[in-house]
């Protein structure tokens, strides 16, 4: 496989956008809710934007989620820890995507050794 690369100022409503009507297999999550409101929308394909926020040390996953015409962006913070390996905070949505977009770091510094959820709100 090979990386796309990913232009700094784009955020990931314009990525989700910018997707919607292609097959992206390695964005999609859901469904989001079970019922009346799952049909496919931009919230259903999900681009996953990292941006490395202190180098070598703290990264952002940011995606967009949304149920029919509210999409709004939701954030994971990656932490490199000084025993070595990851700090995950409020994890989102694990696409394919997402996934080896966080074992690319893996590979750098670690397997991920702790994991935080700090809600049960349904974004996370």
């Amino acid at each position: 496989w090979a990386a796309a690369a990913v232009p700094a100022a784009e955020t990931p409503q314009a990525a989700t956008a910018r997707e919607t009507g292609r097959a992206a297999p390695d964005r999609a999550y859901g469904p989001l809710l079970q019922g009346p409101f799952d049909f496919p929308s931009p919230g259903s394909t999900r681009a996953t934007l990292r941006k490395e926020l202190v180098p070598g040390r703290i990264w952002s996953f940011e995606q967009v989620q949304g149920v029919i015409f509210v999409h709004v962006p939701v954030r994971m913070t990656v932490v490199r820890l000084d025993s070595g390996g990851l700090f995950v905070y409020a994890p989102i949505a694990p696409t394919t995507e997402c996934l080896r977009l966080l074992a690319e770091l893996e590979a750098v510094h670690g397997e991920v050794k702790q994991i935080l959820l700090p809600t049960l709100a349904i974004e996370h």
